[in-house]
């Protein structure tokens, strides 16, 4: 890479290259046990990027968004379309689409194949859609691609190369949908087999899995497909430095990844604490960054007979904490606060919906949970009329110290409390298989630039807002210049029902040694890695 250089995309939208300090000066841990192969790392054309967390399925509808997976994803399937950096819908396997909030049509690529030769068809197309459509086939995001009331029909026309997406209500986000990782389409191949997709892969994307460097829960290998030419708008053909395989390497701790960036053992990584203000120093790194989508929230388990089923212990309890102290601890003070569940760079940001939100007070917080019956008892901890009561916490390990200041603050109000933080696959068991959760500092983080990325997020709750569902209804059907404002007035519901508050909006930020690319939305475009 020349000293300097940066990817056209970025250089056009105004990213850099980095500093000039030792990285003996970072004062970085040693790593053990993480070396990569020396004579695969001497191949030129090979890339190591870090997966913080392991993903728990490669199926594109039934991941439940474990960051590292759908960044698998990008590499092993393609979708209809795409969101780029700017923000805008661009084509994909569809070249050309006419859409509305209730119905799209959209043309279809004629010169794309399946990664086993099979030649991709709008019939294909229309079948991977339906099985994610599909209530039976329970994706997590179907949703979130075809909006609340779900798809009413999904065909295939192979004579006019087009497939056409009807709707059972208006939904004005089904293209930014349609780029979602759950909306990749999968080839007849996985579609006869499902069972194949939870650790193979059935697309048409530009790399495919090696069957021998599969190490389950270490390190997957994927080979570049040779004959891949119909990438996203500006990314169609491999460019000059493109790799020719890529490892993704799973290395949990941050501080290790951090030093293996220096040591040219990883390629590609992603950062979201203090290892960001360290490598911002390192010299020649390539760096890649922008705000998340959505952040992280504080969200309360809703369901009857749960203490936060009561609107005034949830109210308590955001009185409670101060994002400004959780942001500090997650990020180390590289993210933002913003002053409404909607995060501050999402469309629809409407900063007077934040007068609503609970202001930090401790005391006050303390005198309406007592108001609700929660009162000191023999242990010297809060119960709950008179009954012993824990407040179950769950965080993971990637958000640093963010979980452990809400353990803090809970423990300060009075609270006996349950605290775990496990990996971001054991968090995932805890609040979605098991349920056994009160409160969460939930990672709405997203790769849908929408308010509506919050619907979804938000029936984990167990929660019952009308006034919320009411206005999100209105908003998928509005024109698109009309739909903030039911955009807005959902967030309003949310506030007054002291659903949610945002915690932390960190900044997703990449790096590259002797590597660059973009990321938009925390997903890395494949076609644009180049040395």
């Amino acid at each position: 890479m020349d000293a300097g250089r940066t990817h056209p995309l970025t250089r056009r939208l105004g990213r850099w290259r980095l500093g000039v300090t030792t990285a003996a000066a970072l004062g970085l841990v040693a790593a053990t046990g993480c070396s990569v192969d020396a004579e695969e790392k001497a191949t030129k054309g090979h890339v190591v990027i870090r997966m913080s967390d392991d993903y728990n399925t490669l199926d594109p509808a039934l991941n439940t968004g474990l960051f590292m997976a759908n960044n698998m994803q990008m590499f092993l399937y393609d979708r209809l379309v795409e969101v780029n950096e700017a923000g805008e819908i661009v084509p994909h396997l569809a070249s050309e689409w006419e859409a509305t909030p209730t119905r799209a049509t959209l043309t279809i690529r004629d010169d794309v194949t399946c990664s086993d030769g099979t030649e991709l068809l709008p019939e294909h197309v229309a079948a991977s859609l339906q099985r994610l459509a599909d209530p039976k086939t329970e994706a997590f995001y179907r949703a979130r691609v075809f909006g609340e009331g779900g798809a009413k029909a999904i065909t295939g026309d192979n004579a006019a190369g087009t497939v056409t997406i009807e709707l059972k209500q208006g939904y004005s986000d089904l293209m930014l949908g349609l780029a979602q990782f759950a909306a990749s389409i999968v080839c007849p191949a996985g579609l006869d087999d499902p069972g194949i997709l939870k650790t193979g892969a059935a697309g048409t994307g530009p790399f495919v899995l090696d069957d021998a460097k599969q190490k389950r829960g270490i390190s997957y290998g994927m080979t570049r497909r040779d004959d891949y030419a119909w990438g996203p708008q500006g990314y169609e053909k491999v460019a000059d430095g493109a790799p020719t395989s890529v490892t993704f390497r799973h290395v949990e701790s941050a501080s290790t990844a951090a030093n293996m960036m220096t040591t040219d053992a990883v390629d590609v990584a992603y950062f979201n604490g203090a290892e960001i203000n360290q490598l911002s120093k390192s010299k020649g790194l390539f760096k890649f960054e922008a705000w998340d989508n959505g952040g992280t929230g504080l969200q309360f388990n809703q369901a009857d007979g749960l203490p936060g089923s009561d609107l005034k212990f949830r109210e308590a309890i955001m009185m409670a904490i101060e994002p400004d102290a959780y942001n500090q601890a997650a990020t180390f003070g590289t993210g933002r606060v913003s002053p409404t569940p909607y995060t501050f760079n999402l469309p629809c940001f409407d900063e007077a919906n934040g007068t609503g939100m609970p202001q930090h007070d401790p005391e006050s917080a303390k005198a309406l949970l007592a108001e609700i019956g929660w009162q000191e008892g023999s242990s010297g901890r809060l119960e709950l009329d008179g009954k012993p009561t824990k407040i179950r916490v769950a965080g993971f390990a990637d958000q640093n110290s963010g979980p452990d200041y809400l353990l803090a603050a809970l423990e300060e109000l009075g609270f006996e409390v349950d605290f775990a933080k496990p990996d971001l696959n054991g968090w995932v068991d805890i609040v979605f298989s098991q349920g056994a959760w009160d409160i969460v500092p939930y990672p709405y983080s997203s790769s849908f630039p929408s308010p509506g990325l919050f619907t979804s997020n938000v029936e984990q709750m167990n929660f019952e807002n009308d006034a919320y569902w009411e206005a999100v209804e209105a908003a998928g059907a509005a024109a698109p210049e009309d739909a903030c404002t039911h955009w807005s007035e959902a967030e309003r519901a949310l506030v007054e029902h002291r659903d949610t508050m945002n915690l932390s909006v960190p900044v997703n930020t990449w790096f590259g040694n002797d590597v660059e690319f973009i990321a938009p939305n925390n997903l890395i475009w494949p076609m644009s890695l180049t040395s």
